[in-house]
């Protein structure tokens, strides 16, 4: 008889795809907040990395509890982030998270 703890390759693959897609999800909702907030707050000043970072960190503390979906979701999120270019605003970057968000969800 089959040992009933291990799981097949076909519920393993399953397990590793909702959690892809669950993972995906969360840092896609994690990039939209992010442009809205650097879009609503202070859009003509320069952007930094230091805003980058610090926004990143801000939505993961607002979204989550657990601090291991918390980490894994900064990681996530600062893995997806684009490079600041020299003399972005934090619209302009906005603007370019957005579009990496279409690209993503397309």
């Amino acid at each position: 008889m089959a040992d009933r703890t291990q799981l097949s390759q076909q519920d393993e693959a399953l397990r590793q795809a909702r959690a892809t897609s669950l993972r995906a999800h969360r840092t896609r909702t994690g990039l939209q907040w992010i442009a809205q907030r650097l879009d609503s707050h202070r859009p003509g000043f320069t952007m930094t990395t230091t805003d980058r970072d610090g926004t990143a960190r801000e939505y993961v503390l607002t979204a989550y509890r657990n601090d291991r979906d918390a980490n894994t979701a900064l990681w996530d999120l600062t893995e997806a982030l684009p490079p600041v270019r020299t003399g972005d605003t934090r619209a302009e970057y906005a603007a370019r998270v957005r579009l990496l968000v279409q690209e993503v969800s397309a």
